[in-house]
């Protein structure tokens, strides 16, 4: 079941990437 706890574990890594890159691309467009 370890397999089980690694995809849960890179499915948070991308959730909390995607957070950072939208605030990004909001920072981006709020400078334009």
């Amino acid at each position: 079941m370890v397999w089980l706890y690694r995809i849960v574990y890179l499915v948070q890594n991308d959730e909390a990437l995607i957070l950072r890159v939208m605030h990004g691309a909001r920072d981006l467009l709020g400078l334009i």
